[in-house]
Order: structure tokens, then C-alpha cells, then sequence
């Protein structure tokens, strides 16, 4: 799955339908991969994550994000529901994305929730 091939079934509406889930902010960020792309994971909760990354990433693209939290691999599929220019410094362009995790029982869910127990609140 590539976070840059088309998905005719994606439509505006089910982007504009994005939760607004509670999500942790993280000091230093994880650094992960969404699809082949390199990540740094800036905000992280159970239903969807904050994402910074150099390629400019199609809206809709779907694609697993991997991480890792101490000795935690996780590997989740989403979406991305936001992209937006975070900065530019010396004509290196950084975008900010959100990605909605899609909603599936798994052993990486649990994952997810035995790390965000452990954040601080």
C-alpha cells in the first residue's frame, strides 16, 4: 500500500468527517515511516495522529504508519485527513499532516493504548 496511490473512493465528505480526538503532545517526537516516507510523530492518541515529513503526501493517501515507543513496534493503517505547509527554511519545505488510524481490534491497538497509559496527562 503506498501513501501516494489514488483511492477513487475517497470523497471530501469523509475527509471533512476527520475525528477530533484527544491526543498527546510529544516533546521530541517519534520517528517512523508512512508508507516508505520518513515521519516524525508530533501528537499521538488512539484514533489519530500529528505527523511532520518533507514529501508533500496526497490528502486521502492511505498507507501504515510504523513507530516505535520504547520496546513497543507498532504499525498502524490510516489516512490522511489534513496536510499543510509547517515551514519552509532554505527552500526545504516541511508539511504537517494528520492521519485518522483506521478502526480495526489488533495487537498494534493495544499497543497504542498500553503507550498512551504510560504518557503523561
Amino acid at each position: 500500500m503506498s501513501a501516494i496511490d489514488d483511492d477513487e473512493s475517497m470523497t471530501t465528505d469523509a475527509l471533512a468527517g476527520a475525528s477530533e480526538c484527544k491526543r498527546a503532545k510529544l516533546n521530541d517526537g517519534l520517528s517512523g515511516k508512512f508508507s516508505t516516507h520518513e515521519v516524525v510523530v508530533q501528537e499521538l492518541g488512539l484514533e489519530s495522529c500529528v505527523m511532520t515529513h518533507n514529501d508533500r503526501l496526497r490528502l486521502g493517501a492511505r498507507a501504515e504508519l510504523r513507530f516505535s515507543w520504547g520496546d513497543h513496534l507498532v504499525s498502524r493503517p490510516g489516512c490522511i485527513v489534513r496536510s499543510t505547509i509547517d515551514s519552509v527554511d532554505l527552500c526545504v519545505v516541511r508539511y504537517r499532516s494528520e492521519i485518522e488510524f483506521e478502526k480495526e481490534n489488533s495487537d498494534d491497538s493495544a499497543k497504542l493504548r498500553t503507550i498512551m497509559a504510560r504518557m503523561p496527562v
